[in-house]
């Protein structure tokens, strides 16, 4: 595991997955929300994201956190060695985005400088279409931008602490 993306919902877990993956295997992570939005959720200029993300996917060794598969898939999942899909029950995903929401004042290092969490509906709908609208274009984006590459789905906690726990530390 040298190149990693991350996918899954609002909520799932990515960050922390991603977090714990380069504690573990001494590797940089890119969250894209950082690289895409601008102090205040401002949106960047397509072609601004798409530079940031294509350098830091550029080298050797990189965990890329986050969807944004329209913007994204070409450049990252061409590269990927590992593809993880977080998958967490919609209910487990709403609450740990409205409990991170709420804590808005808390930050965190996979927000770009002046953005913080907050609870809008927007952030509701994003949480309860995952599975129905982003998913199978995550399935999509596969077959197109790594169709040799497997996509492994981590469902629930278990799966995922299970996965941690069977990566040795690279220390």
């Amino acid at each position: 595991m040298n190149r990693i993306v991350i996918f899954g919902g609002t909520g799932a877990g990515k960050s922390t997955v991603a977090r714990a993956l380069a504690a573990k295997l001494g590797v940089a992570v890119s969250h894209l929300d950082a690289l895409y939005y601008e102090p205040g959720w401002k949106a960047p200029a397509a072609d601004a994201f798409r530079a940031r993300v294509a350098g830091a996917v550029a080298g050797e060794r990189w965990i890329s956190e986050g969807n944004f598969l329209a913007l994204t898939a070409d450049i990252r999942l061409p590269r990927a060695d590992t593809v993880l899909l977080i998958d967490q029950p919609r209910g487990v995903r709403l609450w740990r985005a409205l409990r991170r929401g709420l804590a808005e004042y808390r930050a965190r290092p996979d927000l770009a400088p002046g953005c913080r969490d907050h609870v809008n509906w927007e952030l509701v709908t994003d949480v309860l279409k995952f599975d129905r609208e982003y998913r199978p274009m995550i399935d999509e984006a596969m077959a197109q931008w790594a169709p040799a590459t497997a996509l492994r789905t981590l469902r629930g906690d278990r799966a995922v602490a299970a996965f941690l726990a069977a990566i040795p530390d690279c220390k």
